[in-house]
């Protein structure tokens, strides 16, 4: 009898295990990816680059990143054809992760980047003329220029121009 209340006892402890109630750890929602900061080093365009094999002019940025909240921007127009109409260097400074910002004689110039593509403007639609002063005939370099996988072609870094950002 001792035998058989053992066996009894084993089979009900085996029961209460099967009989466990399986309840299950919710799960996670799925991992989306985190938003990626902006790639912003590389080269930028105005329309006018596409059209380049038939003499149109354009204008390229190149943006190198010199720190986590300082960018390098180098304004060239097109010398491989034509005399260079515009030049313009600076030391843009992190706003926040898609603008930066420079000074020209004390007035704040935004350089607003998005996925594809990088705006400059005056902060202040009064100081625009401020970016004229870089291109020869009256142009600026105030606009919207899109981002290329590769360095323009035949873009000549001429000398810094004298006025200094």
């Amino acid at each position: 009898m001792h035998r058989n209340k053992t066996v009894w006892v084993l089979g009900l402890f085996l029961a209460l295990l099967s009989c466990k109630n399986s309840k299950k750890e919710p799960q996670e929602a799925p991992k989306t990816e985190i938003d990626k900061p902006l790639a912003l080093s590389g080269h930028y365009v105005t329309d006018g680059y596409e059209k380049r094999n038939e003499g149109y002019d354009w204008v390229g940025v190149m943006v190198s990143e010199l720190d986590p909240d300082n960018l390098e921007i180098k304004v060239r127009s097109r010398a491989d054809q034509k005399r260079p109409t515009c030049t313009f260097d600076a030391t843009v400074t992190k706003v926040n992760d898609s603008t930066y910002q420079t000074q020209i004689e004390s007035k704040p110039v935004l350089f607003q980047f998005s996925d594809n593509s990088l705006a400059i403007s005056a902060k202040n639609q009064e100081d625009s003329g401020l970016l004229n002063f870089y291109c020869s005939g009256g142009a600026s370099f105030a606009g919207t220029y899109e981002k290329i996988n590769a360095p323009p072609m035949k873009v000549k870094l001429t000398p810094r121009s004298s006025a200094k950002c």
